[in-house]
């Protein structure tokens, strides 16, 4: 019965099924209320998500200055700093139109940067072109400063930008465009490599390898995976006839950020083998100018593209044709390929007729929503579907409908836009987008929600009011910004990541809002099966873990529900990683790490009542005595998104993330407390590990006490042991670097505390937080305490078992077993200060001469274990207790951290996935293997192990079979591919060590660091 529950329990936790009508749905005219008297045409919009803060958003449209003129010329973006719910306009963007503010303009954020980048047309052109498309930056959305002009060029056609920030922390950027200053006018992608630098450079390249007729279409559409495949999609035209133009629909593709020689050539079509694979031929639709020709609407060329975040090989587009050939409707079309372009399903998966500006976006959870504008019945509605089955059935919703009158047709075309825009939020599982519609705010207008006005309005006649509310204004088109996500109110379950006060909390937004989510979550550790009391903050009482042959851990969570609803079982998995930043994590007790929580209808909140047992010493996981924990919970509608923790670290699952902050069926305590002797000048010493859970060599940046901690450096100090030899650790102001940081890499943080707080003070925290550019990724809480000379030598006796336990277990030390039994012994008995002195007195000496002889042996000593030992026999020597109790803790430390440090140095089963993730992207990305049958089955090979891990069908114990099976495929990679470089020696130490998990993830990760370095990209 028990397995059954477990195999359960992994069904509900890994399938992303949902029912297609749970959800929320938010609407918001974007219009600000000082801009209530505005009537302008705000048509063609766009957004832009900023990933480093998600609740940063920056919108364009063809939206006027409401200054009117101005000197420099400028015209608005809107932006928004509470995700969506309120929006300014703010003047920065370098063009002038009276009436529009600019041509064309869209904007991305970068990853991790902060930086908005933005294609335009500026107005005015320059001289004597008929358009000049400008490329734009700022990392100041709020301020006044106009944009900066990275580069300008005449002729090119609707510039769509697209951002990204690999791992390396750098910016890519994207403009695709149709530039019509080329002969012929060709589909074209501006691109830097280097976006964020401070003088970026910047390319052009002609994506179009075939001769089109007369020119492409004006839309050249991306999509970018966070790993650095790139697809791009465009329609080539290849006849004319009046208005009706014919086409191919042509994708693009590139694996490794467009940064080789030849760019989006990865995908060739194979009946002319030329770059650009051509999905359908033959399409025929109607281009019809500057006139209306659906509704008030011009119609021409429209095309989309998406790539799952959670597979690369997944791929979704959508064009506009008239079907059958020659008819007159203009409908959208939608196919998918699921090999990474090179293939497509034969008929449509879905076809909307009369309508316009397709979009498709793809969740965490692998849904998919499809957003677009149609005419019916003389109404233009904006609609988004939703679907988990390639539209064979779809949640639909119509966001706004108004009849094509009204407004009547502006001043200019397009009359709603030549694109909408939707997107997925960063990691996670909302939909967002932007449409332009009437904003005659009449209810019926909004069949789903009635939106969130900004502007003035009077809701007992449904009309638009002037700024002094003292006249009406006359209805015109303005953006909407939308927000669904497709989980009901009463089906979202949530684990708090954050906890200030009963009034203060998480409520289960997505992203969090506190970027501290790893202090007070509610998920915490308990040393006996009782759930503990919750203080008066409603916070719950976490104890720090002890060894297991003191008793076992256990691990509690409490899981709100949003609102009441339908009796649901709410399932969790619990994971535990080392103490410290960028650690995989790992099951916390194998096949025992799963539990659930029974909701009644009428319940808000459930909290665990018998927690999940859990032991210390665990070679699969973790081999030190501070850990951070984590939990995953599912509800029946309600599913964790993707990727799973589960051999993964957040910040670094797919690309540069926010894994937590972001789901909110995820959290994590990364939270350690140490107590020391107040008024001792020795001081405390504590330590963390810091991974490198990136993919890639890279400099890892940690602030020191962010937010204000009013703890002066003057009273503490940090260092760092590891690392010597692959570079240098400093720390520059408040930010530790750790430079030269290769994949899987440790290095131990060191934080020396020398003042600490009186005796019935709370706690001092010293925050940790892993950031890359401006994106917080992870962080930890070291919480120092004073407390009397009892409850720090229970704690120090604790720290001393451990160590003692992992000498005669781990390293076969027998002289061990004896101080490893006393000192629980001890424990167990219950202690005094007259029992801990004694302790010290007896066993002090015979400690440190055990751990001095051990480290001896290893022939370094890089945490000064030594040191610090006969620092201990002092102490003990001169009886001054209370520094021998600080002296003691130090050393039992030292000697833990120094244990892990050997342990690690050969291998760690928690890099498992980490390591075939880093092999698996340098095949894939490689210049080296590319085309080759080979690496593309090595890469389809690590993919299924990854996958099945994540899904727990695999474990730590498969990886032997999986390397043995795969090894004389890799090597038939190098020596075909690589035959001037001899890998012998890595393929014979992986063989030498198939017998063991541990060392063979070493042996792995050594061949592919070699691998990495002879090959190209």
């Amino acid at each position: 019965m028990k397995e059954i529950k477990r195999i359960f329990v992994w069904v509900i936790l890994t399938l992303p099924v949902l029912p297609v009508w749970s959800q929320q749905v938010q609407i918001v005219n974007m219009i600000p209320n000082a801009q209530s008297n505005e009537t302008a045409q705000d048509r063609e919009p766009n957004l832009a998500i900023n990933p480093a803060t998600p609740n940063q958003l920056v919108g364009t449209a063809f939206t006027p200055n409401p200054l009117g003129a101005t000197v420099p010329p400028s015209a608005p973006i809107f932006f928004s700093l509470d995700g969506g719910q309120t929006w300014v306009l703010n003047s920065i963007v370098p063009s002038g139109s009276l009436t529009s503010g600019t041509g064309d303009i869209t904007a991305k954020f970068g990853t991790t940067t902060n930086w908005l980048y933005s294609g335009i047309l500026r107005s005015p052109a320059n001289a004597g072109a008929a358009r000049t498309m400008d490329i734009l930056r700022t990392d100041s959305i709020t301020g006044i400063g106009l944009m900066q002009l990275l580069s300008t060029r005449d002729q090119p056609d609707q510039p769509y930008v697209y951002a990204a920030t690999p791992d390396d922390g750098v910016d890519r950027m994207y403009v695709g465009n149709n530039d019509l200053g080329v002969a012929p006018p060709s589909a074209m992608v501006d691109m830097s490599l280097n976006g964020s630098a401070a003088v970026p450079v910047l390319t052009s390249i002609v994506v179009e390898r075939r001769t089109p007729s007369g020119q492409d279409g004006p839309p050249v559409r991306l999509a970018i995976h966070p790993d650095g495949t790139i697809y791009g999609i465009y329609v080539q035209r290849t006849a004319s006839a009046g208005i009706i133009r014919t086409a191919n629909i042509v994708v693009i593709r590139d694996d490794n950020w467009a940064s080789g020689a030849n760019p989006f050539s990865a995908l060739t079509d194979p009946g002319d083998g030329i770059a650009g694979r051509i999905v359908i031929s033959g399409i025929q639709f109607t281009f019809s100018g500057n006139n209306t020709a659906l509704g008030q609407e011009r119609i021409g060329d429209k095309v989309t593209i998406a790539v799952d975040p959670n597979n690369n090989r997944n791929v979704y587009i959508a064009w506009v044709d008239n079907t059958p050939t020659g008819g007159a409707a203009n409908n959208i079309h939608i196919r998918r390929s699921t090999d990474a372009g090179a293939n497509w399903s034969a008929n449509d998966l879905y076809q909307v007729n009369n309508a316009i500006n397709p979009d498709i976006a793809i969740n965490s959870l692998g849904e998919v929503a499809f957003s677009y504008q149609q005419l019916t019945g003389g109404n233009w509605l904006s609609m988004i579907e939703r679907t988990t089955n390639d539209f064979v059935t779809r949640a639909t919703n119509t966001l706004n409908t108004f009849p094509d009158n009204t407004p009547a047709g502006g001043t200019f075309f397009p009359y709603l836009g030549d694109y909408a825009y939707m997107t997925a939020m960063p990691t996670g599982k909302d939909f967002c987008g932007v449409f332009s519609a009437s904003n005659d705010p009449t209810p019926a207008r909004f069949p789903t929600v009635q939106p969130t006005w900004q502007r003035n309005i009077n809701v007992a006649t449904n009309q638009l009011r002037n700024l002094t509310n003292t006249a009406n204004v006359a209805v015109s088109i303005d953006p909407y910004f939308y927000r669904v996500s497709p989980i009901a109110t009463n089906d979202d379950f949530y684990v708090r990541d954050w906890t200030t006060t009963a009034a203060s909390k998480d409520l289960g937004e997505e992203p969090s809002t506190n970027p501290v989510f790893y202090h007070t979550s509610d998920i915490w550790n308990r040393r006996s099966n009782t759930t503990g009391t919750f203080n008066a903050n409603d916070q719950p009482e976490n104890q720090d873990p002890r060894p297991i042959a003191a008793g076992h851990n256990f691990v509690f969570a409490r899981v709100h529900r949003k609102a009441m609803g339908n009796a649901a079982t709410v399932n969790m998995l619990f994971l535990k990683s080392e103490f410290g930043t960028g650690s995989n994590y790992q099951l916390i007790n194998g096949v025992s790490s799963f539990s659930s929580l029974a909701f009644a209808a009428a319940d808000v909140q459930q909290t665990m009542t018998s927690g999940v047992q859990w032991d210390l010493i665990d070679p699969a996981a973790v081999t030190a005595n501070h850990v951070c924990i984590a939990v995953e919970i599912a509800g029946p509608n309600d599913p964790s998104g993707n990727p799973t923790l589960l051999g993964r670290a957040p910040g670094w699952s797919n690309g540069t993330d926010l894994l937590v902050i972001s789901d909110n069926n995820k959290a994590q305590r990364n939270l350690q407390v140490y107590t020391g002797v107040d008024g001792n000048s020795d001081g405390m010493t504590m330590y963390a590990v810091a991974h490198n859970a990136a993919l890639f060599e890279r400099d890892m940046h940690i602030l020191l006490n962010p937010y204000g901690r009013k703890n002066s450096r003057d009273k503490f100090n940090v260092t760092v042991v590891g690392g010597k030899e692959s570079g240098r650790n400093s720390v520059h102001g408040d930010t530790l670097i750790l430079s030269g940081m290769k994949p899987c890499e440790n290095r131990w943080i060191e934080l020396s505390v020398y003042t600490l707080p009186a005796l019935n003070a709370g706690p001092v925290s010293y925050l940790f937080e892993e950031r890359v550019n401006k994106m917080k990724i992870n962080g930890f809480d070291i919480n120092v305490k004073s407390g009397k000379l009892a409850e720090v030598g229970e704690e120090n006796l604790g720290e001393h078992a451990f160590a003692f336990q992992r000498l005669l277990k781990e390293f076969g030390v027998s002289d061990a077993e004896t101080q490893a039994r006393i000192s629980l012994q001890l424990l167990q008995g219950g202690l005094n200060e007259s029992a801990y002195t004694s302790f010290l007195t007896k066993n002090g000496a015979e400690s440190v001469k055990i751990i001095n002889d051990f480290i001896n042996k290893q022939g370094s000593d890089p945490f000064a274990v030594v040191a610090a030992g006969n620092n201990l026999s002092d102490k003990i020597r001169i009886k001054n207790w209370n520094q021998a109790a600080m002296a003691h803790g130090n050393f039992v430390r030292r000697v833990n951290a120094c244990l892990s440090y050997l342990d690690k140095s050969g291998g760690d089963r928690a890099d498992i996935i980490q390591t075939i993730r880093w092999f698996k992207d340098i095949v894939r990305r490689s210049d080296t293997f590319k085309h080759s049958k080979i690496a593309e089955k090595s890469i389809e090979q690590a993919g299924n192990f990854i996958t099945r891990f994540s899904e727990r069908k695999l474990s730590s114990k498969d990886y032997p079979s999986f390397i043995e099976k795969n090894q004389p495929m890799w090597e038939e990679l190098v020596k075909k591919h690589i035959p001037n470089h001899n890998f012998d020696k890595f393929f014979s130490a992986m063989k030498q060590n198939l017998k063991d998990p541990k060392r063979l993830q070493k042996s792995h990760c050594e061949f592919t660091m070699e691998l990495s370095r002879n090959v190209k990209f």
